[in-house]
């Protein structure tokens, strides 16, 4: 992305506040103990493995957190919850904006989990195949091959995942909006081997995603909880179960990514920017927020 960045957006006018028009969104105070509850966690884990390569000159992550706590101030870390807060408030109200400006009725929400982007506990960090940055320019360039540089309308999406504990499995997917001839061209990456409906492996297992492309057909409602869910506070842990008839399928209950894992994920998102885990096309960011580049039809 060029110009200037999502992470530049300001603060949004009280009409597009999330923390004052969604009851769920977590309040201030809950933020700053979730920074807390981090460091804790990372100074004990950094404790039990003080030779672990991971953590070299990140070993300021854990006073990082516990300072954001004990001042209230928000570090400019993606691994900070009360940073991610102020992150949210200000993108996800110009998102609000932006779909009631492009028009509910040609908005919809969707979410994209490449199959290519899993990954195990025993990656190695610094192979750049795991940068989300990477991973997002592919998308998108897979969008253009698909039509996007001549469709009208726009695309933005964020870079989130879950952890899969019984498999020790990481899950990276994209939640986002298309607005106008986009939704169409996201729809179409459901073409591609990457993002196929699929629902047994090649060795005959099921697959642990059926549909790795997901597009909500019905109008988008309660603006304020669904632009909150494109851009998420944490990555969770959430097991895939299998039932007596053997199918996979998915706990609904969402919980804190065990030890060291959390401690990972927590280290590289303190290395990632906004600007690394947004999908942004035929939108620009200005001084008064997200402004189109290219008519909605």
């Amino acid at each position: 992305m060029s110009g200037r960045g999502i992470s530049k957006l300001g603060l949004p006018s009280d009409k597009y506040r999330v923390d004052l028009h969604f009851e769920d969104f977590e309040p201030q105070w809950r933020a700053e103990c979730e920074d807390s509850e981090r460091a804790d966690l990372i100074r004990k884990t950094m404790a039990e493995d003080p030779h672990c390569g991971l953590y070299d000159g990140l070993r300021d992550l854990p006073d990082i957190l516990k300072r954001a706590f004990l001042t209230g101030e928000a570090p400019q870390s993606l691994a900070s919850a009360m940073h991610l807060r102020k992150m949210r408030i200000n993108i996800c109200g110009a998102i609000w904006e932006l779909i009631e400006k492009s028009g509910v009725e040609n908005v919809s929400a969707f979410t994209v989990i490449p199959e290519s982007w899993e990954y195990s506990d025993d990656l190695n960090w610094e192979d750049e195949e795991y940068y989300p940055s990477v991973r997002i320019r592919r998308l998108r360039t897979a969008l253009y091959n698909l039509g996007a540089k001549d469709a009208n309308g726009w695309v933005i999406a964020f870079y989130h995942g879950e952890y899969e504990p019984n498999s020790g499995v990481y899950r990276p997917h994209v939640h986002g909006f298309a607005c106008g001839e986009m939704i169409e061209i996201v729809n179409r990456l459901r073409l591609l081997p990457n993002y196929e409906t699929r629902e047994w492996l090649p060795e005959g297992g099921p697959s642990p995603v059926y549909r790795r492309v997901v597009i909500s057909r019905k109008l988008l409602t309660d603006l304020p909880r669904a632009v909150t869910y494109c851009l998420q506070s944490f990555w969770p842990s959430r097991p895939i179960l299998l039932t007596e008839e053997g199918e996979r399928i998915r706990a609904r209950r969402k919980g804190r990514i065990p030890e060291p894992n959390h401690t990972n994920i927590m280290v590289q998102m303190h290395c990632w920017r906004l600007e690394d885990i947004t999908l942004m096309m035929g939108l620009r960011v200005t001084k008064d927020g997200l402004k189109q580049t290219k008519p909605v039809s």
